[in-house]
């Protein structure tokens, strides 16, 4: 394992320092290909929609790879529950998460997974007619074993986000620096590109986001990611930091935990945010950091991981 020495204090990365978050964090589900689920409004189809649920087509996007963007768009009329909002890693930005995707998921308000080969999903047959057809055009085109359902929730990422939390701390699972944001939508779910642990209180979900998103912390937890084509791969890496859990008897924590809030509050007032999230994520830092509250954050959160032996 690589370590960051710090002159006088313990070695950065050594299983000694892992962070007691390390383990509630996971990442979310693996919604591939999202050709098959990612949809946007179908504008040819609004008239005649019947109560309770919305015309949907596939959303197509210029990343697909073969075969899926040589194929057509499904296309549907489903039960607005099954249209779930979903966060992906590049919607996630430093104390903001952009307006998050629509999938279409064959799962209930408590995190029960719907089988196309099932009767049950007959109840529902918008969202049975949608998952069919996805189902056929999976075993079309891919070699693999698993059926298109036991994709999306393989290891049971999806279902067992529900019942989903009233607070959750997400951040992007790779990129060039850690980007974190608190989530507080319910009925939210979260993609495989994003990690995500629920908490109990706003306190210290924003200690966590200012913890996560500050320059300190991706400069220490960067020699211990490994490195793709075009970023470094964040993952659980970061909680090989000794990032403490949250007490809010801490006048350090509660400091923290308030520089967040407020830093989260400059960030929603920012019009002029750019569309490309890497642009986007550039620019929030770039405001943080040239804050008085960002510097006061960043000095913070420096003093409480580098820790005396």
């Amino acid at each position: 394992m690589v370590q960051r020495e710090i002159p006088g204090k313990v070695a950065i990365g050594s299983e000694e320092d892992r962070s007691v978050y390390a383990d509630r964090f996971a990442n979310g589900a693996n919604l591939f290909p999202r050709y098959l689920f990612r949809v946007r409004p179908d504008d040819s189809a609004k008239l005649g929609v019947p109560k309770g649920r919305v015309a949907v087509r596939s959303e197509r996007s210029s990343a697909e790879k073969k075969p899926w963007k040589q194929l057509s768009d499904l296309t549907g009329i489903v039960e607005s529950e099954f249209v779930w909002s979903t966060v992906l890693g590049e919607q996630v930005a430093p104390f903001t998460i952009t307006r998050p995707a629509k999938f279409v998921l064959p799962m209930t308000e408590k995190g029960e997974i719907l089988h196309p080969d099932e009767t049950k999903i007959d109840r529902w047959p918008g969202v049975a007619h949608w998952t069919r057809h996805a189902q056929t055009v999976w075993k079309t085109n891919q070699t693999g074993s698993l059926d298109v359902v036991t994709q999306i929730n393989y290891m049971n990422k999806l279902a067992q986000q529900a019942p989903f939390p009233a607070i959750r701390v997400v951040y992007a699972a790779s990129g060039m620096h850690i980007a974190a944001a608190v989530l507080t939508d319910p009925r939210v779910v979260v993609e495989h590109s994003v990690y995500w642990a629920a908490v109990s209180t706003t306190d210290e979900a924003n200690y966590l986001a200012g913890i996560l998103n500050s320059p300190v912390i991706t400069e220490l937890a960067r020699p211990l990611m490994s490195y793709g084509k075009d970023e470094r791969h964040i993952d659980k890496n970061v909680w090989k930091l000794p990032i403490p859990k949250y007490d809010a008897q801490d006048s350090t924590h509660r400091r923290i935990a308030e520089l967040a809030k407020q830093l989260t509050d400059l960030v929603a007032g920012e019009v002029a945010l750019a569309d490309y999230f890497v642009t986007r994520r550039k620019q929030i830092r770039l405001l943080v950091n040239s804050s008085s509250a960002g510097s006061e954050l960043d000095e913070l959160v420096a003093a409480i991981v580098d820790q005396p032996e």
